[in-house]
């Protein structure tokens, strides 16, 4: 019979299943792994999608005919929703106006005259129109399903100044 100091220099040498045992510990990390880089990979190529459709429409708004306001802004909307497989609820588009170098916006042009804060005068102000694109948009990544993480929410938001 051998004694148990014999057996464990046996098993010492013996390297025979090592690179099995190696590979089951490492296999599932390596699999995770893989998995969580596509995963993210689709949450920044779905960013990239809304980004690029924002400049998209930055340049539709800045070339196209403004005459009729509300077709014009149904048209940019139209065009996001369709590009970017949004719904209505998720696309946003609104016209707005800036009154001489306020930091602020206001919804109507008509809310730019009155008097002149600092000279306490009547006077018509500068108005600068705006249009403000507005898309959200949410991921669920694989992982969320097994109790890690959640739902990945986008905001993309783009004011262009028109005129």
């Amino acid at each position: 019979m051998k004694t148990l100091a014999s057996i464990g220099s046996f098993l010492r040498r013996d390297t025979r299943g090592a690179v099995a045992v190696e590979m089951a510990i490492v296999a599932p990390l390596l699999i995770l792994m893989s998995a969580g880089s596509f995963e993210v990979s689709e949450m920044v190529a779905r960013q990239h999608e809304l980004q690029g459709g924002a400049a998209e429409a930055t340049a539709v708004a800045l070339a196209a005919n403004q005459s009729t306001e509300e077709v014009y802004l149904a048209e940019i909307k139209s065009m996001l929703m369709d590009s970017l497989e949004l719904n209505e609820d998720q696309v946003t588009v609104t016209k707005l106006w800036r009154c001489d170098s306020a930091s602020t916006y206001v919804t109507e042009a008509s809310q730019c005259d009155g008097a002149d804060d600092d000279q306490r005068k009547w006077r018509r102000k500068r108005v600068s129109a705006y249009v403000k694109i507005e898309l959200q948009d949410s991921w669920t990544p694989t992982w969320s399903k097994i109790g890690l993480g959640g739902s990945f929410n986008y905001e993309v938001d783009r004011t262009i100044q028109v005129s």
